[in-house]
């Protein structure tokens, strides 16, 4: 399954195999995800750029609304990071409101 999501942040953590890895935690229209982005790993170039500047001073307040998100099959709270996101654009966190951020994701007719 394919979806939409607003990175928030992405905390980086020891790593059980050595090194470190980036949990970044991902609101989707009907759940939070979590997406573990690895820098050993060649799917590193899909989110490096995104994961160093969601938690710089700039980003403050704000999140990375993404699309083409690949759920997991296995586990539906997971995020593959084999697949290359886009950005649609960046968000105010204040808008977002609990299960309230459809609107981020939905197309408004005009």
């Amino acid at each position: 399954m394919i979806t939409s999501g607003v990175l928030v942040s992405a905390n980086r953590m020891n790593s059980k195999y050595g090194g470190h890895v980036h949990k970044c935690r991902v609101i989707c229209k009907d759940k939070d995800r979590t997406l573990w982005a690895d820098p050993k790993m060649v799917n590193w170039k899909h989110w490096k750029e995104l994961v160093e500047t969601i938690n710089s001073e700039i980003m403050q307040g704000r999140g990375f609304v993404l699309d083409n998100l690949k759920v997991l099959k296995k586990n539906d709270e997971r995020l593959d990071a084999d697949v290359q996101p886009d950005l649609v654009s960046i968000c105010k966190l204040e808008d977002l409101e609990p299960r309230a951020e459809d609107s981020l994701f939905e197309e408004t007719s005009s």
